[in-house]
């Protein structure tokens, strides 16, 4: 097959292709921005129309309760009742009623009317209740459909006494009026407009009086009626789909806040993308047209270019036999005529170029030769200088291993405290950890504490010996000194020496006095305190807002002593952040969570039994930081 065949079957599928993945994502895109237009215009004007409508409710709830209050200080309520219909021709009836439902005045006046019972209306009882408004489902009055909105006129007493109903304005409104906005407006040539009660039932419709006395949910089989009806009666907003037979339908609802209604929208869904199908017409119209005339262009675009191809090609297929006495004759110009030139060029150069090859190889030659002499002399130095590292590397390991030991010396071995059941280990990242904890007995005071440097390795545990060291100088100076006092003189002298160290170390610390049997007085900055109260079987947990050790020079007024009670059987847990910022194998974090819910589980163990767990549990953990923990349970009187 021609090269201009090849290259035109090799052209052509690719055009089409990309045209046809532009034609569809056209069509997507087209297709999406138009259902979430639909969809946007449909909830935008459904809210705008149920905060019209509870705008409405408010406004008429307000009269409402004007007129209530003008009733209470009128000489004459007949003449307020007649007033207020003029100012407020919406209320068809006013009447004003004794809390038994006998009506005392009304405006304007039936007398066929005078014993009609509202006290049948559940909102009734509701008014009496509350003291607050009430208004019905739509109700046949007087043989129209109206509201009935139930006031409570309410004396309130200043001094001692309840508020009390001294009677309900009882107001009747047209259902036309409170709905009038809805009457004129079409939502495309089928949609319509609904209201629904707090149980689901419709109290206005623009489409259909059949189903006035329905729930939502009956008017059509379709199951998400139920679904959307319960979300209609929840006061919640959104769009959903139904079916009737084989058409889709759409609706939009938004809750009227005021009285737990619903304003929904109905909108037959091929109406609002019937312009999709013509979209999608007119893009497959495009794609032949366009396929055609890149077709043809093409074709001629390939024929230009592949007849000078061709006699380069059998060119170079000449010279790749060894003739080089050829030479192009195309005149040509553009990047063929440039390549034809080229190739030109190249030919009377070769023989120069493979001279100059030859000469260049013998002299590489040499230069590797003398090379691998001088490699040969840098790999001896470079032996001797390895085993100087070696060593160099065996005295640094002992020096690590020394000062693993000194940190494991330094750790309490058997920690007492008079009453109390101790446990406690770590587990460190390297050799030489930052971790801390300590339980210090001096002259009849009991300590106990726990820290953590940042960072880990020799650094993080020289400084933890320091902060150990200070610890001790400062308790055994003064034994009854207070926890926020004691660690102001600690932060004092761990400042200067991380300075002189280099670089930026700080250490997390809470240190906890024993005030007495049960009482303990703790400062500083750590992890929270949890504790398991045996009495009630819960968790409790304590913050350490304080300050950490060696960031700032002076840290005095950052930390203030507080205090925590500890009875017979519960049990205190502490411990570092290299056990909660651990992963399990899945990669998830074992986290404070993870840590509660095994200490709650194994609260009735020893400490010694919940250490090991914990201990146990840690060995199937990928850690990146050290990891302490002690627990200590009051076991005494």
């Amino acid at each position: 097959m021609k090269i201009q065949k090849r290259l035109l079957l090799s052209i052509l599928p690719v055009v089409i292709v990309v045209t046809g993945i532009i034609l569809i994502i056209s069509t997507t895109v087209s297709t999406h921005n138009m259902e979430s237009s639909i969809t946007e215009n449909a909830q935008l004007l459904n809210s705008s129309y149920s905060h019209q409508l509870n705008y409405k409710l408010i406004q008429m709830k307000r009269i409402s309760k004007n007129i209530a209050t003008a009733i209470i200080t009128a000489v004459n309520v007949e003449t307020v009742l007649i007033d207020s219909r003029k100012n407020n021709p919406e209320f068809n009836r006013v009447f004003y009623s004794t809390i038994d439902g006998e009506i005392i005045d009304m405006a304007p006046y039936n007398s066929s009317i005078k014993n009609y019972n509202f006290t049948r209306y559940s909102e009734w009882a509701k008014v009496i209740k509350t003291k607050k408004t009430h208004i019905t489902d739509p109700v046949e009055f007087m043989g129209n459909k109206s509201f009935l909105l139930f006031t409570p006129i309410v004396i309130d007493y200043l001094i001692d006494k309840e508020a009390k109903i001294t009677g309900i304005l009882v107001s009747v409104i047209s259902t036309d009026y409170v709905f009038d906005k809805f009457k004129n407006i079409v939502y495309g040539d089928t949609g319509s407009i609904f209201v629904l009660n707090k149980e689901g039932y419709y109290i206005y419709s623009t489409s259909n009086e059949d189903i006035m006395t329905k729930q939502f949910r009956d008017t059509e089989s379709d199951n998400n009626l139920t679904y959307i009806e319960n979300a209609m009666t929840k006061s919640n907003d959104g769009i959903a789909i139904f079916y009737s037979g084989s058409d889709k339908y759409f609706v939009s609802f938004s809750p009227v806040i005021n009285e737990k209604w619903s304003l929904g929208i109905i909108g037959l869904y091929s109406e609002f993308t019937k312009d999709i199908y013509k979209l999608f017409l007119i893009n497959i119209l495009i794609l032949l047209i366009g396929t055609a005339l890149a077709s043809i262009i093409i074709y001629f675009i390939v024929k230009g270019v592949v007849r000078p191809l061709t006699t380069l090609t059998d060119m170079a297929e000449k010279i790749s036999h060894g003739d080089m006495t050829l030479r192009s004759k195309l005149s040509i110009k553009n990047e063929i005529g440039i390549l034809s030139r080229a190739m030109d060029g190249m030919l009377e150069h070769l023989a120069t170029y493979n001279q100059k090859l030859e000469k260049k190889v013998l002299e590489r030659t040499k230069e590797l030769y003398k090379s691998n002499e001088e490699l040969t002399t840098t790999i001896e130095e470079l032996d001797y200088t390895n085993k100087a590292l070696e060593t160099t590397r065996d005295a640094l390991w002992t020096e690590i291993s020394l000062a693993e030991k000194l940190q494991k010396i330094l750790l309490p071995k058997n920690p007492h405290i008079d009453n109390f059941e101790i446990a406690a280990f770590m587990k460190t990242a390297d050799s030489v950890g930052g971790d801390y904890y300590d339980v210090i007995n001096i002259e009849g005071r009991d300590w106990f504490l726990i820290g953590d440097v940042s960072g880990h390795g020799v650094t993080s545990g020289l400084v933890m010996m320091m902060v150990q060291t200070s610890i001790h100088v400062a308790l055994s100076q003064n034994p009854d000194i207070r926890p926020e006092k004691l660690l102001t003189i600690i932060n004092e002298t761990i400042y200067n020496n991380i300075s002189k160290l280099g670089g930026k170390r700080y250490m997390t610390l809470t240190v906890f006095a024993c005030l007495d049997d049960c009482t303990f007085s703790f400062a500083g900055a750590h992890l929270p305190i949890i504790i398991y109260r045996k009495k009630t079987e819960r968790l409790e947990i304590i913050e350490t807002p304080g300050a950490w050790i060696g960031l700032v020079e002076n840290i005095t007024d950052m930390n203030r002593d507080k205090t925590f009670t500890m009875d017979n059987g519960d049990t205190i847990l502490l411990y570092t952040d290299g056990l909660t910022e651990a992963t399990k194998k899945s990669g998830e974090l074992f986290s404070q969570e993870s840590l509660m819910n095994l200490f709650k589980e194994n609260s009735k163990k020893s400490p010694k039994e919940i250490c090991d767990k914990i201990a146990k549990i840690s060995t199937a953990l990928e850690i990146d930081d050290d990891i302490s923990v002690m627990i200590l349970r009051k076991v005494g009187p």
